[in-house]
């Protein structure tokens, strides 16, 4: 069995498939163990170069929610169009 690799598309890494391939790990390993699997997963990605000298903020950091449970969801908004 091969592992699935992060993927670029252009500059940026936004195909996760090593990062979920992780996640899903996890919660196998916490079953066999008999643990409860976890609602919801995030992970901090630090990405792009530095905002400034010694910065611990870079320009394309963010962070990832994964819902596994969708029953989690109680309600979305839509962002307003601008005018």
């Amino acid at each position: 069995m091969t592992l699935p690799q992060n993927r670029k598309i252009g500059n940026e890494l936004v195909i996760r498939g090593l990062d979920c391939a992780v996640i899903n790990y996890v919660h196998f390993a916490r079953e066999q163990d008999g643990e409860p699997a976890f609602d919801t997963v995030r992970a901090p990605f630090i990405e792009g170069p530095p905002l400034y000298e010694n910065a611990g903020f870079h320009e394309r950091t963010h962070v990832q929610i994964c819902v596994r449970n969708p029953g989690q969801i109680i309600g979305y908004f839509r962002p307003l169009e601008l005018a």
